[in-house]
């Protein structure tokens, strides 16, 4: 998730929080010692075996995590399910429509109140719902002796929006000049342009045009808001992750004060059928006088975050082009023909299944087809003969390294438990992260590439002054 991290204000300390830092050399002192002695220092408990998980009578689930103890602060991450998904087959950017106009004005409360509240907690920088294919997040970071005013406000947010018809005006205008903007860039109508060729109107990823989504904004309704709200935006749907300097019960009983009584329909079982695979084609969009060319190639994959072999493929596919500079597509167009400006692979919100695997670059229009050229012969060696193990020990540590570096602030360890949580998966995996990726074989990857990757089905889209 790209979350919006806020900046708590300065709080003096109070006492309690004066006598936890005072600990603090004392248990390094200790760790220290016991180092000289053992030869190690004592390993922390996993941080999945010290997150407590509750799920309230309502439905709604609660995942706790006593974190940084001293720090005096907590970050709390929401996650509802009310995403892009649930749009179904009428108007585009309802979700992110809906999530726009929550903090825009509640019951009792103007946004300005709103903003003022928050900046009393040290939440300068507003209160911002991001909204993906399936769920709608939030993140704040405050001081932990305000976690349950936090709580109450946000549930205000949440569960009381005000939906003035004035502010959705605005919020359209902008949510238009943004698709009018994006309108203008290749890399946008080429990106646009894919979901539109690969998918069948109605079916998870499809994207209408541009102008098309700015026809759905301009139609959609107060009503439209009021019953997308009343069916996702409800218990069952909705997850709270806390971690921070707080005690799991405290936590716990804090959230069941504000949200216990909260009721609302059952949260709707998310089922994305295998995607329709078709044969390759190319797509051409003309973009008069725009600099450079942008092409992207893909095509949907069955593979989801659940599957037994996603990380070999996923490796596979960062071998592939994960990186402009080091990967093997990067290496060939880039540094050998000099052909591309920067070239990477990657996959749409791959939580269910369905998404997209592409491979996207920005060439020269006159380097259009010796581009095309030199990536299908990369892809197609790629397929038929697979990574090398100094390939695979490259990116696992590289994998690894980025995965233990997102674990070290409050904000990235709420995001990666609400990803496991959400989607069903042990949190277990948080902590077995590394080992699991450290079993993958030479062999296993190269038979997950087979599976899942297949060049003759990719689609071709080529947007710019061609």
């Amino acid at each position: 998730a790209d979350e919006a991290l806020e900046t708590p204000a300065p709080v003096a300390a109070k006492p309690k929080q004066e006598k936890k830092q005072a600990r603090k050399p004392a248990e390094g002192i200790l760790q220290k010692t016991l180092a000289r002695y053992t030869g190690s220092a004592p390993k922390r408990d996993s941080i999945s075996s010290r997150i407590v998980t509750r799920k309230l009578e309502n439905g709604l689930t609660v995942n706790v995590l006593k974190e940084k103890v001293g720090s005096g602060t907590v970050a709390v991450g929401v996650a509802v399910k009310a995403g892009n998904y649930f749009e179904g087959n009428d108007k585009q950017n309802l979700a992110d429509v809906v999530a726009s106009m929550l903090p825009m004005g509640s019951e009792g409360l103007s946004k300005e109140a709103l903003a003022d509240k928050l900046t009393e907690m040290g939440v300068r920088s507003g209160l911002h719902i991001h909204v993906g294919p399936y769920v709608a997040q939030a993140n704040v970071q405050v001081v932990s002796e305000d976690l349950t005013p936090f709580l109450a406000l946000l549930s205000t947010v949440l569960r009381q929006p005000a939906f003035d018809p004035a502010e959705l005006d605005k919020v359209k205008l902008e949510w238009i000049g943004r698709y009018k903007q994006e309108s203008a860039f290749p890399a946008a109508v080429a990106n646009n342009t894919l979901g539109n060729v690969l998918y069948r109107p109605g079916t998870m990823f499809y994207q209408k045009t541009h102008d098309e989504q700015m026809a759905d904004l301009t139609t959609m309704t107060v009503d439209d808001l009021v019953a997308f709200h009343g069916a996702f935006y409800t218990p069952s749907s909705t997850l709270f992750t806390i971690v921070g300097d707080v005690e799991p019960d405290d936590a716990m009983a804090q959230v069941e004060a504000v949200y216990g009584a909260w009721t609302g329909p059952q949260a709707p079982a998310i089922v994305v059928p295998p995607p329709v695979v078709q044969g390759a084609q190319t797509v051409v969009k003309k973009m008069p006088d725009k600099p450079g060319v942008q092409i992207v190639l893909g095509s949907p994959l069955a593979l989801k975050k659940s599957d037994p072999d996603f990380h070999a493929a996923l490796v596979g596919m960062r071998v592939l082009g994960g990186d402009t500079l080091t990967a093997r597509l990067g290496k060939k167009l880039r540094e050998q023909g000099g052909l591309t400006y920067g070239v990477y692979t990657g996959q749409w919100d791959n939580s269910y299944g369905g998404a997209p695997w592409y491979i996207a670059l920005s060439v020269n229009a006159t380097n259009v087809e010796p581009a095309l050229k030199m990536v299908g012969d990369i892809v197609r060696d790629f397929v038929a003969n697979g990574i090398t193990e100094a390939e695979l020990k490259t990116q696992i540590n590289n994998m690894i390294g980025g995965h233990q570096l997102g674990l070290t602030t409050m904000f990235e360890l709420a995001d990666k438990i609400a990803e496991y949580s959400a989607l069903g998966l042990s949190l277990d995996g948080i902590d077995t992260y590394a080992s699991k990726l450290r079993e993958l074989t030479v062999d296993a990857v190269n038979a997950a590439i087979k599976r899942h990757f297949d060049p003759s089905k990719l689609v071709t889209v080529i947007a710019g002054d061609v």
